[in-house]
């Protein structure tokens, strides 16, 4: 084996580590990665030895859909797998027909792939690997994407985010305590949902600034209560939309 095909093999290896790792911890709660370590079981040495591995893994469960890295402003990186992400989902092949996932299916053996993922990192070390070897190109934020308005996937994406707009903007609360805030969510997601009803075409950056982190805010202020479900539900089906369209760039905008 050569460094290049190392390069795109190795991969799916840590991708079903990952996997089968975020599968023991609850949908949506963020982890890090010393306790998918300790989820994944200990051996000999660390399994998730090299971080670019990690992000090249997560990037293929983040393209279908199932996982996505947390960044804070300090502190180490999160992990959280969504609800799709189950034993079942592993064992079915990965929802995409992952070959390597499908063979795990068959073989059923952690033990075997501890001694893989041994070799994965043997030879990350005999290659010289670095970081640059695993970029792939950059997916532009600014590319225009077409908005078909019959897609029923965009037509859910829509009036979730209309029902988040109705909630947000009746919670007295929120306008109470942190009107500028609030007013910025409302402003942010009326002009995403505005777009979907009336544009040919949206961008990443759009999709980001207007919607995913908007929503992710009222998410983390209303932790727990019902303002958090609401704006989850619409952000779980601007994530579905994206999945089933456009997914390099959910990869991109999750990572």
């Amino acid at each position: 084996m050569d460094k290049e095909t190392f390069v795109e093999k190795a991969p799916p290896f840590y991708a079903l580590a990952l996997a089968l790792a975020l599968a023991q911890h609850e949908a949506d709660q963020p982890v890090t990665l010393q306790s998918l370590e300790h989820s994944f079981g200990p051996r000999d040495g660390v399994a998730f030895h090299y971080f670019p591995l990690v992000r090249a893994g997560m990037r293929i469960l983040a393209e279908a859909g199932v996982a996505e890295f947390i960044v804070e402003d300090f502190g180490p990186r999160l992990y959280r797998r969504t609800g799709e992400l189950t034993d079942d989902w592993i064992m079915s092949g990965g929802g995409q027909g992952m070959p390597l996932f499908r063979r795990y299916a068959q073989i059923r053996s952690v033990d075997w792939l501890h001694e893989a993922l041994r070799d994965v990192n043997e030879r990350y070390r005999k290659y010289s690997i670095q970081v640059s070897d695993f970029d792939e190109p950059p997916v532009s934020l600014w590319e225009p994407l077409p908005l078909d308005r019959a897609d029923q996937a965009l037509v859910d994406v829509t009036e979730k985010v209309d029902e988040a707009i109705r909630s947000i903007e009746s919670d007295n609360g929120y306008a109470a305590n942190v009107p500028g805030e609030r007013d910025h969510v409302v402003q942010a997601l009326k002009s995403f949902s505005a777009t979907l009803k009336e544009s040919a075409q949206i961008t990443g950056m759009q999709i980001k600034t207007f919607a995913l982190d908007p929503l992710t805010l009222v998410m983390k202020r209303f932790a727990g209560a019902g303002l958090e479900m609401v704006a989850g539900a619409a952000k779980d089906a601007i994530v579905s939309w994206l999945k089933s369209k456009f997914g390099a760039l959910l990869a991109s905008l999750l990572s």
